[in-house]
């Protein structure tokens, strides 16, 4: 009965509220660390300095994982749809990695983020921003102990910037001219165990720094994160509060 009416509640939530739509990513990252199940994952976020183009971000995703295949049908800001897929290629073992491969934003949009097509955050409208339409990436995932995780990857199109800070792990930064189309970035980030259910993550996704305070068990993985977090003590603060949930329906059985 317990579970009825968290399930209800959870429904009557959605509408409400609906950065990154997957129950195993970090705050706006992949990972290789895959969870089975069906799930439904809402994100919403808000800028904390007024003036930005982009005021709050609703978005709204299903996502399904079976052994080493996930996909995820994602809805940005309630009019932009984009589809995601990845293979995990290796499970983790004592001294490997998982290995994941996949794209993220198949859409009939060239240009498309959370805040939908042909648009995007303030600070990442750059003069030559990288399409994020089939945005392939690598990524390795590693438990060093039972309270640190590290996950590391590339990709491009959404995981490359050309901001004065992102343009530094991009690999235009040895070039003169931009490759916007074929630039390569690097994201990472941590997951620091705080307590059983509780975890710090702290994150780069190749455009900004985030970080967060995540809740997750076999039900329920709820995630309240700061994006952005680089820009909070500049002129342009274009920093924001978000938070997400993701709900694993198939743990109902």
């Amino acid at each position: 009965m317990k579970k009825f009416w968290f399930t209800l509640f959870f429904l009557c939530f959605l509408p409400l509220n609906s950065q990154m739509l997957h129950y195993d990513s970090y705050i706006d990252i992949p990972s290789a660390d895959y969870t089975e199940g069906v799930f439904v994952n809402i994100d919403g976020n808000f800028p904390l300095a007024s003036g930005s183009e982009v005021s709050f971000d609703p978005n709204f995703g299903l996502e399904w994982t079976y052994m080493e295949l996930n996909t995820a049908l994602k809805w940005y800001n309630g009019s932009d749809f984009a589809f995601d897929i990845s293979y995990r290629l290796l499970q983790e073992e004592t001294r490997r990695p998982s290995i994941a491969v996949g794209i993220y934003e198949i859409s009939f949009d060239k240009f498309i983020s959370p805040v939908g097509s042909d648009k995007t955050y303030d600070d990442e409208d750059y003069d030559d921003r990288p399409p994020e339409i089939v945005s392939l990436y690598g990524v390795a995932t590693k438990n060093i102990n039972r309270n640190l995780q590290v996950n590391i990857g590339v990709g491009r199109g959404k995981f490359v910037g050309y901001g004065p800070r992102s343009f530094v792990p991009n690999t235009d930064v040895l070039f003169d001219e931009n490759h916007e189309n074929w630039a390569v970035g690097l994201f990472m980030g941590i997951r620091l165990r705080v307590s059983s259910p509780v975890s710090f993550i702290l994150e780069t996704d190749g455009r900004d720094a985030n970080f967060g305070l995540e809740y997750k068990n076999r039900l329920l993985r709820g995630t309240l994160y700061l994006m952005k977090a680089e820009q909070l003590f500049t002129d342009n603060n274009f920093a924001r509060l978000g938070l997400n949930f993701s709900y694993n329906f198939s743990s109902l059985r």
